[in-house]
Order: C-alpha cells, then structure tokens, then sequence
C-alpha cells in the first residue's frame, strides 16, 4: 500500500505541473492577443514640413481586463510594423525624434535597422517613397490613471537632423472615458 501512495502522489503532482503550465501558456498566448487588439497604430506623412498630423488618441478604457489589471499604465503609441510614416516629398530626410509632454520616461523603439535607440535618430536618410516605424512606449503612474478624463497629453516630433527644421508633429492624447 505504501508504494500505490507514492504512485499516486507522483501522479497527481505531475498532472496538477502539467494543467498548471497548459494553463499558463494559454493565458500567456490570450493576453499577448488582447494586447494586440487594444493597440491602436497611427499613420502619417512628410509632404511639405511642419504639418500637424491627425492627433493620436489612447483611451486606457478600451484596455481589456487583463492589461488593466496587470499593466494599467503601460501605453504603447505606435506605427505598427509596416512602416506607418511615410516620406511624400522629393527628397530624403535624416529624422530625428523627440517627445515632448508625455508622462515619465517615454522610450522610442524602431524595428528598421537604422534607427539608434540612444541619440533617437535614425541614421540612414528616409527617401522619397520610404516609410519608417517608430513606437513611443509609457509608463503612466496608476494614480494618474483614474483621476480624471484627460490623463495627459503631448507630442512626438519628427525633425530634420540635417537643417534642424519641422517635418511634423503628432498630437498625442491619453484619455479614460470610463471617468
């Protein structure tokens, strides 16, 4: 008898390991998936410098149950992956990017190859017809989040590294509709 308990004990623990691990790839894969639904993307163009791009809104109530419980204030303002800023003059422009008025620390990330994540520029002028991608990631405080409809507000500007001149400005507004 005391042998079939072990048995059985080994059993259990490994089912009970087994469930634990399916369960926790399952709610890995479901909250990677909700986080890309409630990511909204923005597009945008160079044509003729200093333009004001259609202003950028984030409402933290549209996040799903999990990323409000989890990481509230982990915001990312994005161009996807495709390349969502797009060079519509006719000629090439080294950018350079910045922030101005958003909450905390915001990090600018790029998947093309030339973008350096130290100095915010990238280093391989953009060409007529190219487009880049560029995402701004938050970490807005929770005492911030649920305080009033208008979170905060700022800009992501796209400059010209070489004459230090305007090509545009993104209005980025985080809001919580639920107040």
């Amino acid at each position: 008898m005391g042998q079939s308990n072990v048995n059985l004990k080994k059993i259990t623990t490994s089912l009970i390991a087994v469930g634990l691990g399916v369960s926790v790839i399952i709610g890995a894969g479901t909250y990677k998936k909700s986080l890309s639904k409630e990511a909204p993307t923005f597009k945008a163009s160079f044509e003729k410098g200093n333009e004001t791009f259609k202003e950028f809104v984030y409402d933290i109530n549209n996040q799903g149950f999990a990323k409000r419980l989890l990481q509230p204030g982990k915001i990312s303002v994005s161009t996807g992956h495709g390349g969502g800023i797009v060079n519509k003059t006719d000629k090439a422009v080294l950018v350079n990017v910045r922030t101005e008025g958003l909450p905390g620390d915001p990090q600018l990330e790029s998947v093309n190859q030339t973008f350096d994540k130290k100095s915010k520029k990238f280093l391989k002028p953009l060409e007529p017809g190219e487009s880049l991608s560029l995402g701004v990631d938050l970490d807005i405080p929770r005492s911030l989040l649920s305080k009033k409809y208008n979170v905060s507000q700022g800009s992501i500007i796209f400059e010209d590294a070489n004459s230090g001149g305007m090509l545009g400005v993104l209005p980025v507004k985080i809001i919580n509709s639920a107040i």
